[in-house]
């Protein structure tokens, strides 16, 4: 960000070329590497044996660039991804043509039905939501009985 760009919501840090170009930028260099490796295999740990639920229906929520869902993609097939980060959904659709993402902004209704995923996944966003009672209230509602909602 420059020194004379100031944001006044989240979305705004993130959808737009230079945020969006550093927080990618960060994500490919050898901390960022790093921060991926433990962020993905806490999640992997937690999605349990993909041979007893490999099918489930999963969300990456606020997915940003979509590494975490194309490295989930690997291994759980079938993930979605959404985030409201018209630039991270470019780079995402681009280079993870393999995941379908969708546009959706945490802080409205989201694009999806009733109980419909299994687990959601939410990595480095709860702190970014202007609503966090609303956005919440969303995740539940797309969120099966008894699914996962890893943070």
């Amino acid at each position: 960000m420059s020194e004379t760009q100031k944001y006044n919501t989240s979305l705004e840090s993130y959808d737009n070329a230079e945020g969006a170009k550093n927080y990618i930028d960060f994500l490919n260099n050898e901390d960022g590497q790093f921060f991926r490796k433990i962020l993905y295999e806490s999640f992997a740990k937690r999605l349990g044996n993909p041979e007893i639920n490999r099918d489930q229906k999963i969300l990456d929520v606020a997915c940003g660039p979509g590494w975490l869902a194309a490295e989930v993609a690997k291994t759980w097939p079938n993930i979605e991804a959404c985030d409201g980060s018209k630039e991270f959904l470019n780079y995402a659709r681009t280079n993870f043509p393999q995941v379908k993402f969708t546009y959706a902004d945490l802080n409205t209704r989201l694009p999806y039905e009733d109980n419909e995923f299994d687990t959601l996944i939410m990595s480095m966003a709860a702190h970014d939501v202007e609503d966090q009672v609303k956005t919440f209230t969303e995740l539940r509602r797309i969120l099966k009985p008894g699914g996962k909602l890893m943070l």
